[in-house]
């Protein structure tokens, strides 16, 4: 039931007899509304619409062709997605080709220039087209039932040919296929059934293949004939994601590779394939060097290694390109994102990160000229959002953090990365914890724009046991979420406080999974940091996070970070440490939410039991639960409804600015578990929300009676 119908009367029958009572209670559910939202009227008008924020991409791709001197994109209006076609010196008479039948994933260029590759969404997979932009036509070049077709890569030696995935024999199995642009046949390149991933030459020939061993190791194997499928080099099981092999050098003699083996950090690798001599190419003091790499998708050639200490650094592999990331930065006063680069390298695609949607500019080198030419999310435009500045909190150990903070310019007139005044602050905890990387991604950072937006200083704040900061800090982390890893966060927030950032009284923590979590921890073991926390598919017993899976490989992994349930000492480490073994001393109001179809923290197992337990205690909560979202929410209509409550929630207890719910808390599939008397206005426009789906309905039933009459 959502909540549009949990306040709605449940019969038709009594729907029609009580359609006056109705409107009785329409008018004073309304009047309480307009009463409870008067404090934010004024600030409302300046605020970030939550739909705009939350809008689709209007640009969710673009692809800047071989020879720089054109690029395709594909605008999104609506449910309508077309191809446009421009010259990069004249993106204003761009022409539009024709409109997609699907959601395009992904878009390329051939070598020759000629035609475009559009990955399309189809049921049950993904196919490739080949468009033609003089004729407008579009070749389905994979009509194969519920296939997942996808561009590995191109090549000068190949320029009408295409490298492509299919798993066309097994579901789980994406073979290595060759297809002619000219006639469209195929050829399997390499069966994939024992490797991982293999990379080929400029003529697309198998050169190194990926082996996954037993214990989750990778070793490398020569594919190239007559070699025997020697092993060439073996690397150590990485759980924490940063590693990755890259591909082949433009000679084709050397194998690239990201890998922490027998390091604390990762580091960018080449492998010389005839001698085996390594040879480290790039490596930070500070963090993992990120898997994956800026490379040229037309030459395959890699042009920089990158890692993320908060923002990101830059390790280019020629000085020419080293010329053009410092000339960047300087120009964006940021770090800068690439999205495509041209054949000879002279032209490129790039965008700032600095907190917002990825906004395309045309960068041509030889000139030194940057043109701005669109915004991914173009509904922002004309918006004024936050400033991201980066922060390094110094932990009471002696760890060295970095926090990127967000602010309105409203409140930081000088752009000095500091508010102009404490302001209310909200720690945002990412989950995982093994997710440090996405620092850039607009799905994450909306959020702390529109917290930012609010009037909140929003913080996002790094920890031990999250990766990309290497071995050491990573493991500092196991058997200690409840105890040091917590005390990063009070330290952050103490951070906060010392530097003025945060108005005393006025610090809130969220997050969602390992975030979520947090938020459960700090409420109940240091309820007096925090007025307030958002918990959203948080996980309220370790022990239950550990078992709830037979797999060896899950149980291992996750007694190894969290407690042996097995042993005595592991079961006293998981119950001191887990949330829902201490709900008594939970001290702080919590708004709690989670997904029906979450098979990573299941809601009848890790969130109901400590919303029940909260409240059998008679402690404040409000429980938001989405029946249709599985582990990180999908559906933009379920975000704008917990945010149009999250937004009253923190400025009942932070006193940030707030939109008023409007129409967002009836979208989606929202049901109010428990609580809505514990948010200013909740349970008043539910009932309204509730009350106008009866009328609705009490409408039809009188239209139908009319019409039989």
């Amino acid at each position: 039931m959502t909540v549009r119908d949990q306040f709605s009367l449940s019969h038709q029958q009594q729907e029609c007899r009580d359609i006056f009572s109705t409107r009785i209670v329409w008018s004073l559910a309304a009047c309480l509304v307009l009463a409870g939202v008067a404090g934010a009227a004024d600030d409302a008008a300046a605020l970030i619409p939550r739909s705009v924020l939350f809008s689709d991409a209007t640009h969710p791709v673009a692809a800047l062709g071989p020879r720089g001197q054109q690029m395709a994109f594909i605008r999104k209006n609506g449910n309508e997605r077309s191809l446009w076609l421009a010259s990069v010196n004249a993106m204003s008479d761009a022409r539009q080709i024709r409109n997609l039948p699907g959601e395009p994933l992904q878009c390329w260029w051939n070598f020759g220039g000629d035609q475009l590759i559009v990955q399309l969404r189809a049921p049950g997979g993904a196919h490739l087209y080949a468009l033609q932009p003089e004729s407008a036509e579009l070749t389905n070049l994979t009509p194969i039932r519920r296939v997942i077709a996808k561009v590995v890569r191109v090549s000068s030696d190949l320029p009408n040919h295409i490298l492509v995935t299919l798993n066309t024999r097994k579901r789980a199995v994406h073979d290595l296929w060759q297809i002619n642009l000219t006639n469209g046949e195929r050829t399997l390149v390499q069966e994939m059934s024992e490797y991982r991933q293999v990379h080929v030459d400029r003529r697309f020939r198998p050169v190194v293949g990926e082996k996954m061993r037993t214990d989750q190791g990778i070793d490398l194997i020569d594919l190239r004939q007559g070699r025997g499928a020697a092993l060439l080099k073996s690397l150590d099981r990485d759980a924490a994601h940063a590693q990755r092999v890259i591909g082949m050098d433009r000679s084709g003699s050397q194998l690239l590779y990201v890998d922490r083996t027998g390091r604390d950090k990762s580091a960018l690798q080449s492998l010389d394939l005839d001698s085996g001599d390594v040879t480290v190419l790039a490596e930070d003091p500070d963090v993992d060097i990120h898997p994956q790499t800026v490379v040229n998708r037309y030459t395959n050639e890699v042009l920089a290694a990158s890692c993320y200490f908060g923002d990101v650094r830059r390790f280019a592999l020629t000085p020419e390109v080293e010329a053009d990331f410092v000339f960047l930065k300087r120009h964006f006063s940021c770090g800068v994102g690439v999205a495509d680069i041209s054949a000879d390298g002279k032209t490129w695609l790039v965008g700032p990160f600095d907190g917002g949607p990825f906004r395309y500019h045309l960068y041509q080198k030889e000139s030194q000229q940057v043109t701005y030419l669109f915004s991914q999310f173009s509904e922002l435009d004309g918006h004024s959002l936050a400033n991201r500045s980066l922060h390094v909190v110094e932990t009471r150990d002696g760890l060295r953090l970095p926090c990127h903070l967000y602010l309105s310019p409203r409140f930081d007139r000088d752009n000095d990365g500091l508010p102009d005044r404490p302001l209310p602050t909200l720690l945002y905890v990412h989950g995982g914890p093994s997710i440090a990387y996405p620092w850039d991604g607009w799905l994450t950072n909306r959020f702390l724009q529109l917290l930012a937006d609010r009037g909140y200083a929003s913080l996002r704040v790094e920890f031990r046991a999250a990766d990309g900061f290497g071995k050491e800090l990573m493991h500092k982390g196991d058997l200690q979420w409840g105890d040091e890893v917590q005390n990063d966060l009070i330290d952050i927030a103490r951070w906060a406080k010392q530097q003025k950032i945060a108005a005393p009284g006025k610090i809130g923590i969220w997050g969602w999974s390992f975030g979520g979590y947090s938020t459960m921890a700090a409420a109940a073991f240091n309820p007096e940091e925090f007025e307030c926390g958002m918990a959203l598919y948080g996980v309220s017993s370790l022990e239950q996070l550990v078992t709830q899976r037979s797999d060896d490989d899950w149980r291992t992994r996750w007694r190894r970070r969290l407690g042996d349930e097995r042993t005595p000492a592991g079961r006293a480490v998981l119950k001191r440490q887990s949330p829902i073994e201490h709900v008594a001393d939970v001290g702080i109001p919590l708004l709690i939410s989670c997904g029906g179809q979450d098979d990573l923290v299941p809601h009848h197992i890790q969130t109901e039991p400590f919303v029940n337990r909260l409240n059998q205690l008679g402690k404040p909560v409000t429980y938001l639960f989405y029946p249709d979202e599985p582990h990180d929410y999908q559906q933009r209509e379920n975000w704008l409804s917990f945010w149009s409550v999250a937004e009253r929630f923190l400025a009942d207890h932070l006193g940030g600015d707030f939109e008023p719910y409007g129409d967002d808390l009836g979208q989606g599939s929202l049901r109010i578990e428990c609580g809505a008397e514990n948010v200013s206005g909740l349970a008043e426009r539910a009932a309204m929300i509730g009350n106008q789906a009866a009328e609705d309905r009490t409408r039809d039933c009188l239209n139908k009676t009319d019409g039989n009459s």
